[in-house]
């Protein structure tokens, strides 16, 4: 059905001439119509709460405020509209013309009331820059403005669709629209990185909490049949005289045990979050059944069409043994259930799942992992969330040389074939999370030593004494926020780099590259041309207690050849091989160089 708006309709609704001249056609992502005061918009990607496509045009709009909140309204209303309708601006899903109808809206409302502006015609530089004023006290992040400040220049470039429009371009120049949210958005704001330590120890938790799952899941089986024979009330006395366990102690287990079968999901499959919702029922049974090897799914953020993009995936058997513990915590909830969802809501909460639906939306997932956090970290870390995951799926390659080459990622996979190793350190979100991933670790290598959490030796060793002597002399006390400050300081005014290897890692600065061991060139370090001798030479090399065991292999190694052979020039390089590793060894060992 085509419902159409005339001019007319809209000069006696808005209290403004020249708003939209041409008739506005009822569009397919709009469930309501364009007139309703309240929006419901197409659902184009599964794992979001209803209300994140629920638009109200009316609240933010207070009569009494501005007497030309009609006329603003529309405007909010014409410029959403236009968001999805032209090809100017680059929106196409109602996923993201959401977050644009609430920020477009809150700018025509401030406008409305804060600078009591009569149209888009009259709003002066003045009023933008005050609205820069405006956005830079709310401190948020520089993401957030940049959306803030593209909506804002959206009123400009969509003022022919509009029917008005800004009278100038507030961002006209190359980059000066990024150039100003950088200057008035937060630091910070980036997904946090989850430090290899921490990442190791959520999977061992998890895989902990899915080897002990079979008599907690037999137990909430029982809860249930209980539950279902006897009054409410009478259920949890019942359910403890019968098996000696608290109905409410159950209740917490099973939340964090089904936390964990997610967790372990999103490691070893890397999922966007909405991919984790879109994986269905069917799929997995048949993957557990053993008809298929690999678990198929769908992604749509980088996908070019609307239904998305298939995908397949390997699954190793610490992942079947997830899928296979969510089958099961989910299943009273299935019963009833008619979608293909693999991720439903457990009945924990009475009425919960009838009254709000069983499928697990954005918010549900949160509090799920939540729940898993306080009993991992126990409020050390405050939160966990899905593209945390997916970071540190992405980074294991770049922390492998700092936990062990791979080793713990190795017995916890059993890989029989590289394809398989492949898909957890060849993902293409390597390369967009690269650089963060090394300065996380830098930062984290760097501060540990300055606390005293861990030993440096090597070249860097030296330098990284003279900076603890130099930090302690201008503080009482070296806590974690001095230090992280101090690193943040020098890293900056240096411009340091780490490029981590298996035998160490080396903390370069960019003036003194040309001074590494194994350049071939006098100008840039030649990685290629790394080896034992030129590391513990050179002045950008650091080791810490983590690499020993290579350490150890690599003597053992030497020896071998030395033991094996007569030939007196291989004996030779063997006792210098045997010399370094028993150098570093030390090192690590008495923390004495």
């Amino acid at each position: 059905m085509v419902e159409l708006i005339t001019k007319k309709d809209l000069q006696s609704n808005c209290l403004g001439k020249g708003l939209h001249e041409v008739a506005i056609e009822q569009p397919e992502w709009l469930l309501t119509t364009y007139e309703s005061p309240v929006w419901y918009l197409r659902i184009d990607s599964k794992g979001y709460d209803n209300s994140h496509f629920t638009i109200s045009w009316e609240y933010s709009f207070v009569k009494e405020i501005c007497d030309r909140s009609p006329y603003w309204i529309l405007v909010a209303k014409l410029a959403t509209y236009h968001c999805m309708q032209s090809k100017k601006v680059k929106c196409n899903k109602t996923t993201s013309l959401a977050v644009y109808a609430r920020e477009i809206r809150s700018i025509c409302f401030w406008l409305c009331s804060e600078r009591k502006c009569l149209g888009l015609e009259s709003v002066t530089k003045t009023d933008i820059e005050a609205y820069e004023t405006h956005v830079a006290g709310l401190y948020v992040t520089k993401g957030t403005v940049t959306t803030k400040l593209i909506c804002l220049q959206t009123l400009w470039v969509l003022r022919a669709e509009i029917g008005s429009g800004l009278s100038f371009n507030p961002y006209v120049q190359t980059r000066s629209l990024s150039k100003k949210a950088k200057k008035i958005g937060s630091a910070g704001g980036h997904t946090p990185t989850i430090l290899p330590n921490d990442f190791f120890s959520i999977i061992n938790f998890s895989l902990d909490k899915l080897n002990d799952s079979k008599e907690l899941i037999d137990l909430y089986a029982i809860y249930h049949t209980e539950k279902s024979l006897a009054f409410p009330k009478c259920s949890a006395r019942k359910f403890k005289r019968k098996t000696g366990c608290q109905a409410s102690e159950l209740k917490r287990k099973i939340k964090v045990l089904y936390g964990a079968a997610i967790v372990i999901k999103l490691i070893f499959m890397g999922e966007r979050k909405h991919e984790l919702a879109y994986t269905k029922y069917s799929d997995v049974v048949e993957l557990l059944s053993g008809e298929v090897d690999e678990l198929r799914g769908t992604v749509t953020k980088t996908a070019k069409t609307p239904g998305g993009k298939a995908t397949s995936r390997p699954v190793i058997k610490e992942l079947l043994q997830a899928l296979q513990v969510i089958l099961e915590l989910t299943a009273l909830t299935r019963t009833d259930y008619a979608g293909d969802s693999l991720l439903l809501k457990l009945p924990l909460k009475k009425d919960d799942v009838e009254v709000y639906g069983p499928e697990v939306s954005t918010s549900v997932l949160y509090t799920i992992l939540d729940n898993f956090t306080a009993e991992v970290f126990g409020g050390k870390v405050e939160k966990l969330r899905p593209h945390m995951f997916r970071r540190g799926f992405s980074m294991i390659w770049a922390w492998r040389f700092e936990v062990g080459d791979l080793y713990h990622l190795s017995k916890l996979l059993h890989h029989n074939t590289e394809v398989f190793t492949k898909a957890y350190t060849e993902d293409e979100d390597v390369f967009e999370f690269l650089p963060e991933a090394q300065q996380a670790l830098m930062y984290d290598i760097l501060e540990g030593a300055l606390l005293g959490k861990s030993s440096i030796h090597g070249g860097v060793g030296k330098l990284m004494r003279r900076y603890g002597r130099v930090l302690q002399s201008q503080v009482t006390v070296v806590t974690p926020e001095s230090a992280h400050r101090f690193v943040d300081s020098f890293v900056k005014r240096h411009d340091y780099k780490i490029v981590p290897q298996a035998d160490g890692f080396c903390l370069i600065e960019k003036s003194r590259e040309k001074y590494a061991k194994c350049s071939t060139d006098g100008k840039k370090p030649n990685y290629a041309n790394r080896s034992d001798k030129a590391c513990l030479e050179c002045v950008n090399f650091g080791v810490t207690e983590t690499r020993k065991s290579l350490w150890n292999k690599r003597k053992i190694a030497h020896e071998t050849v030395f033991n094996s052979t007569d030939i007196e020039i291989l004996q030779q390089a063997s006792l210098e091989g045997i010399k370094r590793a028993e150098t570093v060894i030390r090192w690590v060992s008495n923390d004495d160089e």
